[in-house]
């Protein structure tokens, strides 16, 4: 017991050291520190120095800079790892008019910023201004890339989530197959990401009660799931979980729905 206390006094005075020290430090090591704690979840350490690099980057920089609209987009993202949500908004409210004011044209960042405040505005339940902000997210995303590409893959699937979330299915339908003929196109074979989608999309008919179409899915998705991940793994236990409660709560094979558990137990267990 003694020896975790003095451990812990340690490692809090070389941190009050260091961050009492931050004024002799280069905008960029402070910038690497901020990261450093960010790789190591502690996301609280972080903030802290994300708070003392924004003043110092406005100041150097100016409002009108990629350094200073990226420092409060990293404030707004680290509010949100804590569940902050409210503070992350506030943030991404702050990072989506400084990146609007820098990029007078469609710009990767700025479509970025868009689907960000989109999905905090939605997560609060905002949803007349979150609806715009997707639209004109999706928009640029199309101009930005003309082809298959991931990041316009995602923008078009947050948006189905958030029109499913909204009960318009009419929207979000088309949307999801868009996002899931996507990915399949740009992964080729088996990909979390291409698992993720066919997921979300027989969860999707599942709930509309089209069982047919959502049992086809949800087995696709569980079998990628098991050739990409060979051992224990948490995205596998979820799928197993997922699978087993489409059996046990739409099929009424509670037999099968079981034996399913069952192995999604075990393996979380093991993870």
């Amino acid at each position: 017991m003694y020896k975790s206390l003095i451990l812990f006094v340690v490692s809090v005075f070389i941190f009050l050291c260091q961050f009492s020290n931050a004024n002799s430090q280069t905008w960029q090591q402070m910038k690497d520190s901020c990261k450093l704690f960010q790789e190591k979840r502690d996301f609280k350490t972080a903030l802290l120095w994300a708070q003392k690099i924004l003043p110092l980057t406005e100041k150097e920089f100016g409002e009108k800079d990629t350094n200073y609209i990226s420092t409060l987009g990293e404030i707004c993202e680290i509010f949100d790892k804590m569940g902050k949500i409210d503070s992350a908004l506030y943030y991404g409210e702050l990072n989506l008019k400084a990146s609007r004011l820098y990029y007078k044209e469609d710009h990767p960042y700025l479509a970025s910023s868009l689907i960000w405040m989109a999905y905090f505005y939605n997560r609060k339940g905002f949803k007349k201004q979150a609806e715009p902000l997707y639209k004109e997210a999706i928009e640029m995303h199309r101009r930005l890339f003309k082809e298959d590409h991931p990041d316009l893959a995602g923008c078009i699937s947050n948006t189905a989530n958030f029109y499913n979330d909204i009960g318009d299915f009419k929207q979000a339908e088309p949307l999801y197959i868009e996002a899931m003929d996507m990915y399949k196109r740009i992964y080729k074979g088996d990909h979390p990401k291409v698992s993720m989608i066919m997921n979300n999309v027989a969860l999707f008919y599942n709930e509309r009660g089209d069982f047919k179409k959502a049992e086809q899915l949800f087995n696709e998705s569980h079998e990628m799931s098991k050739r990409l991940f060979k051992g224990d793994h948490p995205g596998l236990a979820a799928s197993f979980n997922n699978i087993a409660s489409f059996y046990s709560k739409s099929k009424g094979d509670y037999k099968k729905a079981e034996q399913l558990y069952i192995e999604s137990l075990n393996m979380y267990r093991r993870v």
